[in-house]
């Protein structure tokens, strides 16, 4: 082994390296499987788990939204998303809200989403917040409560997120475009400066028959689309972060992104739109502000 490569392996803690090997693997070896959403809470009026989860039968579209510290921001995400479901002739979904344990306010959004969803809808909000190093523990959430869901489609969209007109229309109608079994995610963000050449993997983007979208095999987490294929990759299962990720680069981003990229190479495929649907820049980073500032991700169109 070359000598450098000697040091990078001798900086790895042991349960490091056994996280990396799950990774490669897509399969748990240690730790508990599938934590719950016991860290979570709702009050009666925001929606019971039990009920959200219940008597679904074959839902088209779950919807997560994850948020922190951006009341405003959120309240215009999911209102806008309600308008788009009834543009898009969208009976059968179901709106998730996951609140990190905000100190901010969400009382005004948490108000008007009975009358928004009428009942399909369920805000969580975290006991302690998670912040970066645990937002592996948010989509778990996500996905322990989406496992009993089943649903066809799942958007998953962050609460700094701008949607492009017709954003659900024309998403869906692009995934459904998409002539592969083995799809998993449509990534709905294009920024000016993505990899081509694969982020986290080595991939030369590919484009699909007639240029519509990149076959790229990596997606981040601005906005995505999956299908049922992603869950029954993943098991409904996010890996734990190891927290020398951070004491080598506290600049790291919070590892969810890369995991999941990894874990679906070679067992399904991931795309990305050519033109971006989702607009990221509006709002200040509160996970990464360092990298952030590095490189601002900012794909809004000249104003």
């Amino acid at each position: 082994m070359p000598e450098a490569a000697l040091k990078r392996s001798l900086s790895y803690h042991p349960t490091e390296l056994l996280r990396a090997l799950e990774i490669r693997l897509n399969r748990r070896l240690v730790g508990q499987r599938r934590p719950s959403v016991g860290d979570y809470s709702a009050s009666p009026s925001e929606g019971d788990l039990g009920a959200f989860q219940g008597g679904v039968g074959s839902l088209d579209l779950a919807i997560v939204v994850t948020t922190f510290n951006r009341p405003a921001a959120c309240d215009r995400l999911v209102r806008q998303l309600a308008s788009q479901l009834v543009q898009a002739a969208i009976s059968s979904a179901r709106l998730l809200v996951l609140d990190d344990a905000s100190s901010q306010s969400y009382a005004a959004l948490r108000d008007g989403l009975d009358e928004l969803y009428r009942g399909k809808h369920l805000y969580l909000r975290r006991h302690q917040n998670a912040g970066k190093t645990g937002f592996w523990r948010t989509y778990q959430a996500a996905m322990s409560v989406l496992e009993r869901l089943e649903p066809r489609h799942t958007l998953f969209v962050q609460d700094d997120i701008e949607l492009a007109p017709d954003f659900l229309r024309r998403s869906l109608d692009a995934w459904r475009g998409i002539d592969d079994r083995k799809k998993c995610v449509l990534n709905l963000f294009t920024g000016g400066d993505d990899e081509p050449d694969g982020r986290w993997i080595e991939f030369s983007r590919v484009e699909s028959p007639g240029g519509a979208h990149w076959l790229t095999q990596w997606f981040d987490l601005p906005a995505f689309l999956v299908g049922r294929r992603f869950f029954s990759v993943l098991g409904y299962e996010v890996f734990p972060v190891h927290e020398h990720r951070w004491r080598r680069n506290p600049l790291a981003s919070s590892g969810v992104g890369a995991q999941l990229t990894r874990r679906l190479w070679g067992r399904g495929n991931v795309y990305q739109v050519k033109e971006t649907l989702a607009y990221h820049g509006s709002e200040p980073s509160l996970m990464n502000r360092g990298a952030r500032e590095a490189r601002p991700l900012d794909n809004r169109p000249a104003r």
